[in-house]
């Protein structure tokens, strides 16, 4: 819930009170005690899941993607930076590598629903009626959560198990419901092992 606050806007994009790494605040202080005065921008949270031996990288945004196809590069470009620098720091600290991460690691970006409203009937035409490899291809300026999502499914191919470009209510109902159900997910120091 905490982790999930949008300070601008005074709006949480999850009510969980299930315990989850604090990414940013890690990477942040890995950095720093490295010796490097250079702020690097990472995933919100991390939260380590016993049950299928899996570890989630989790991105909460809270407002609207993309109003331009300027806007929707800088977004990607930054969501890209994010999803690097995360992946690096992630594997430094844990001792992981890739192979590793393509096994155990999956990312989920979380976006309000509501704020993408225009949005949400891009990606739902362009998943149902225009799901094939050449449109994503051609279609990578799209504007909005389609173009967000058809960016992010690269990361899957290249170093996550699984990427997610999910509503804040589809996050509750196809992951947090279920984690807060189990004994099996539970903060763990080691991630995975």
């Amino acid at each position: 819930m905490d982790i999930s606050f949008d300070d601008a806007n005074k709006e949480y994009l999850s009510n969980s009170k299930l315990e989850v790494i604090h990414f940013d605040y890690l990477t942040e202080k890995h950095i720093a005690g490295l010796g490097c005065s250079e702020k690097i921008s990472s995933t919100d949270a991390l939260f380590c899941c016993n049950l299928k031996n899996e570890n989630y990288l989790i991105e909460f945004k809270n407002g609207k993607i993309a109003r331009d196809e300027k806007e929707n590069k800088a977004i990607k470009k930054n969501l890209a930076a994010k999803i690097v620098y995360s992946l690096l720091t992630y594997m430094q600290l844990f001792k992981k590598d890739l192979s590793h991460v393509k096994e155990h690691l999956i990312y989920i970006l979380v976006y309000n629903e509501e704020k993408n409203k225009a949005n949400q009937k891009t990606r739902t035409s362009v998943s149902e009626s225009l799901n094939s490899h050449k449109f994503w291809m051609e279609d990578r300026a799209k504007i909005g959560i389609a173009g967000i999502k058809a960016n992010l499914n690269d990361f899957e191919k290249l170093y996550f198990k699984k990427v997610y470009t999910i509503t804040e209510t589809e996050f509750q109902t196809q992951f947090v419901d279920i984690w807060e159900n189990t004994s099996f997910c539970t903060l763990q120091v080691s991630c995975a092992d």
